[in-house]
C-alpha cells in the first residue's frame, strides 16, 4: 500500500467519524429536549423555571404561566455576633458608668471624697477608658473600641459640667473651651480610626457645650453662630466619609439645641438664620451632586423646618419674601440641572420650588377667589412638569397642591353664581380647563398606563364637574323665568350634554365615553322623575318625557347604525 492509498483511507475514516459525531449530537439534543418537556409536564405550573423568554402582555405584565425571578436570598442574621460584639459592650458600658456614679455617691456620702478628688477621678476614669479603647482598636476590635472611646468622651464631658456648674471649681468658660477641645480630639479619633460612633458622640457633646455657660443675658447671636459652624463642620465630615448616622444625628441635634434654647431663654428671631444656614448647606451639597440619595429626605425635611421656623420668627412680609426667594432659587436650580442633563434629582428641586410658591400664595394672596384659582393652576403646571420628566414623585406632590386648590374652591362654588362674570365663574373655568388638561395628558398614554393612572376615575370626575358647571350657568340664565321653565332648562342642558358625550365617543371610537354618556342620560331621566315631576305642570311634564323618550330612541338607533357600518 503506497502513501496515496493510505492518505485516502485516513480521509475516509475521518469523514466517517465526523458523521458519527454529528449523529450522536443530534441524538443527545433530542433526548435532552424530550427530558425537558417531560419535566415541565410533571412540574406544576407555578413552580416551573423557564429558560426562554415568555411572551409578555402589553404594559409589562407576564402571562400567568410565566415564572417570576427568584427573590434574592438575604444572609441569615448571626445573633451571636449581634448580641456579643455589638449590644453586649454597649449595655454593660452603661452598667459600668452607672456603677461608677453610685460608687461616687457612696464615697461622697461617707465623706471619703471631696469635690476636687471627685473631678480628678472622673478625668482619670475617662483617660483609662480612652487608652483602653485605643488599645482594643489596634487589635481590630472596632465595636468594643468604639464603645470604650465613646464612654470616655461622655465621662469627660460630664466631669467638666460637674466641675463648672455643680462644684464651681473651674470657670464656665473654661469648661466650654475644654468641651470644644474634646470635640476636636473626638473628631481626630474618628478620622484616624474611621469610627462613626465617636463622631456622633462628639457632635452631641459639641451641641450641648454652650449650655455649660450660664449667663443673665444669653447671647443668642453667639449661640446661633457657634451651632451653625459646628453643624456645617459635621455635615461636611459626614458627607466626606459617608457617615449616614452622623448626617442625620447632627441634622436633628441642631434643631434640638435651638428648641432647648427657646424653652430656657425664650424665642429669638436670630435662631432662624441658623436653620436657614443648615438648609443652604444641604441645598449646596444637593446642587453640586454630593448629597447621596438616602439623604434627600433630610433635604426635604430641612426645607419644611426652615419654613416652619421662618413662619414663627419672621413677619408676614419677611416670610413671603423668603418663600419667593426659595421659589426663584429652586426654579433656577431646576433650569441649570436640565441644561446640564442632571435629571436624576430634578424632581426634588421642582417639588421644593412648587411648595415654596404654595406657601407664598397662602401668605400673600387675600383676594376672594384668587387663591383657589392660583392653586389649581400651580398644581396643573406642576403635574405637567412631572409628566414631562416622568417623575411619579413630582406628579404626586403636584396633585396634593391641586387637591388643596379644589378644597379651597368648594366653599366658593357651593354659594353658586350670582352673575356670569364673577370669581365663581372664573374658578369654574380654571377647574374645567385644568381637569381637562390632566385628562388629555393621561389619555395620550398607552391603555395600560391609562388604567393604572386612574383614567376612568378622572373621566367620571371631569364629567361631574362639567355637569355642575352647566347646572350653575343654566340656573343663572333662567333665573328670571318661572320654576317650571327653570327645571325644564336644566334638564334640557343635561340631556344635551349627555348627547354631546355620546356623539364624541362614537366619533373617536371611545367606548368609555359612550358608556359615560349613557350614564349621564339615565341620570337626567332620574332627575326628571324624582326632582322635576313634583314641581312642574302637566304641560312641562309632557315636553320633558316626549323629549327624553325621543332622544333615547334616536340614540339607540345610532348604535344599530354603528353596528351595521362596522359589519360592512
Amino acid at each position: 500500500m503506497n502513501a496515496n492509498e493510505r492518505l485516502e483511507q485516513l480521509e475516509r475514516k475521518v469523514l466517517e467519524l465526523e458523521q458519527q459525531m454529528e449523529k450522536l449530537r443530534q441524538d443527545a439534543g433530542n433526548r435532552s429536549g424530550q427530558e425537558q418537556e417531560r419535566k415541565q409536564r410533571e412540574t406544576p405550573a407555578p413552580y416551573r423555571v423557564k429558560d426562554q423568554e415568555e411572551p409578555v402582555r402589553q404594559g409589562g405584565t407576564p402571562h400567568p404561566g410565566t415564572a417570576r425571578p427568584p427573590r434574592p436570598q438575604h444572609p441569615a442574621v448571626d445573633w451571636e455576633h449581634v448580641l456579643a460584639k455589638i449590644w453586649l459592650p454597649r449595655i454593660f458600658m452603661l452598667v459600668l458608668m452607672a456603677g461608677m456614679v453610685w460608687s461616687f455617691k457612696a464615697a461622697v456620702d461617707s465623706g471619703l471624697l471631696n469635690e476636687p478628688v471627685r473631678c480628678l477621678l472622673g478625668f482619670a476614669a475617662g483617660t483609662f477608658l480612652l487608652f483602653w479603647g485605643i488599645r482594643e482598636q489596634e487589635k481590630h476590635r472596632e465595636l468594643l473600641a468604639q464603645v470604650l472611646m465613646g464612654g470616655a468622651v461622655g465621662l469627660y464631658m460630664l466631669t467638666a459640667y460637674a466641675a463648672a456648674n455643680w462644684y464651681q471649681l473651674i470657670p464656665e468658660s473654661a469648661a466650654f473651651g475644654f468641651t470644644v477641645v474634646l470635640v476636636v480630639a473626638s473628631l481626630w479619633l474618628s478620622y484616624n480610626y474611621k469610627l462613626q460612633g465617636i463622631a456622633v458622640i462628639a457632635s452631641a457633646a459639641g451641641v450641648m457645650a454652650p449650655f455649660l455657660v450660664r449667663s443673665a443675658e444669653p447671647a443668642a447671636v453667639f449661640f446661633t453662630i457657634y451651632e451653625s459652624l459646628l453643624y456645617v463642620t459635621f455635615l461636611v465630615y459626614a458627607i466626606r466619609f459617608g457617615f449616614t448616622k452622623l448626617f442625620y444625628v447632627s441634622f436633628l441635634l441642631l434643631h434640638a439645641a435651638f428648641a432647648i434654647f427657646v424653652l430656657k431663654e425664650g424665642h429669638s428671631g436670630v435662631l432662624v438664620w441658623g436653620v436657614l444656614v443648615q438648609h443652604a448647606v444641604i441645598a449646596g451639597a444637593f446642587f453640586i451632586g454630593r448629597l447621596p440619595k438616602p439623604q434627600l429626605k433630610a433635604f426635604l425635611a430641612s426645607f419644611a423646618l426652615a419654613a416652619l421656623w421662618s413662619g414663627f420668627s419672621l413677619g408676614d412680609a419677611g416670610f413671603e419674601l423668603l418663600m419667593l426667594v426659595f421659589t426663584l432659587v429652586y426654579a433656577s436650580v431646576s433650569i441649570v440641572m436640565i441644561k446640564r442633563s442632571r435629571r436624576q434629582n430634578l424632581p426634588y428641586s421642582i417639588t421644593l420650588g412648587c411648595y415654596a410658591l404654595l406657601l407664598f400664595l397662602f401668605s400673600a394672596v387675600h383676594a376672594e377667589g384668587a387663591l383657589p384659582g392660583l392653586l389649581l393652576a400651580e398644581g396643573f403646571i406642576g403635574y405637567m412638569l412631572g409628566q414631562k420628566i416622568r417623575s411619579r414623585f413630582q406628579k404626586v406632590n403636584s396633585l396634593i397642591i391641586y387637591a388643596l386648590g379644589i378644597i379651597s374652591s368648594v366653599p366658593i362654588l357651593i354659594e353658586g353664581m350670582e352673575r356670569i362674570l364673577s370669581w365663581n365663574s372664573a374658578i369654574w373655568i380654571i377647574l374645567l380647563s385644568t381637569a381637562y388638561g390632566m385628562y388629555f395628558l393621561l389619555r395620550n398614554q398607552p391603555e395600560e398606563a391609562w388604567k393604572a393612572s386612574g383614567g376612568r376615575t378622572i373621566l367620571v370626575m371631569l364629567s361631574v364637574v362639567v355637569l355642575l358647571f352647566l347646572t350653575d350657568v343654566s340656573n343663572i340664565l333662567a333665573s328670571g323665568f318661572p320654576a317650571g321653565i327653570q327645571h325644564l332648562s336644566v334638564s334640557a342642558v343635561w340631556a344635551a350634554y349627555a348627547v354631546a358625550v355620546i356623539l364624541t365617543g362614537m366619533r373617536n371610537k371611545h367606548k368609555n365615553l359612550r358608556i359615560l354618556g349613557i350614564a349621564l342620560l339615565l341620570l337626567t331621566l332620574m332627575k326628571v322623575v324624582f326632582w322635576d315631576l313634583p314641581a312642574v305642570s302637566v304641560f312641562v311634564r309632557a315636553i320633558l318625557f316626549l323629549g327624553l323618550g325621543g332622544l333615547g330612541v334616536l340614540l339607540s338607533r345610532l348604535w344599530y347604525r354603528e353596528d351595521k357600518t362596522s359589519s360592512i
